[in-house]
């Protein structure tokens, strides 16, 4: 297992999940007794990354606790009390949270497939560049991998109601070629 020293992972988790009838986080990964949120969580935490901050929604953190949905300790919950205001303001509230001078991965709850290896080479390549995302087949995806600066610039444009892919064009990025559709 790599040591992923000064980076954290974003899970962003706190839109509203209407269309499912529950909320992503809670949906069951094929045939293993544990939910999406716990997939993403335990295998960022397996592939080295030491601290992993959950984006939720009030109605979501309510929702783990009465279902006794048990993370370690190194998985922190911070509650988006906006959610209305995007998937910014969400990144923006997670990376508040992340330990001071870390880069951070970010990506959706409804991607419960990590890749260590991927994370490895993202992590290898980001002194080259600020911003650094995987390109399957022409088109980027995720997880994102955003450094120290961007993850603070970030933050200090928390109420701008921008979109990440808008703002992150502002900044050096390197494009991760991978076989890997997930």
């Amino acid at each position: 297992m790599r040591s992923f020293a000064r980076i954290s992972c974003i899970i962003l988790s706190a839109g509203h999940s209407g269309r499912m009838g529950i909320h992503k986080a809670l949906l069951r990964f094929g045939k293993q007794d544990i939910t999406f949120l716990e997939k993403i969580a335990l295998s960022y935490l397996e592939a080295g990354i030491s601290e992993v901050v959950v984006v939720v929604g009030r109605d979501l953190d309510e929702i783990v606790r009465q279902n006794h949905i048990e993370l370690p300790v190194n998985v922190r919950f911070v509650v988006n009390e906006h959610p209305e205001l995007g998937r910014f303001y969400s990144l923006a509230t997670g990376l508040k949270q992340v330990q001071e001078g870390n880069s951070a991965f970010f990506q959706s709850i409804d991607n419960p497939f990590v890749d260590p290896d991927l994370l490895a080479e993202m992590s290898l390549v980001l002194g080259k560049g600020e911003v650094v995302s995987p390109v399957y087949r022409g088109k980027a995806g995720h997880p994102v991998l955003i450094s120290h600066n961007v993850s603070k610039a970030v933050v200090d444009k928390i109420n701008s109601g921008l979109r990440i892919d808008h703002f992150l064009a502002n900044f050096n990025k390197i494009h991760i070629l991978t076989e890997n559709q997930n």
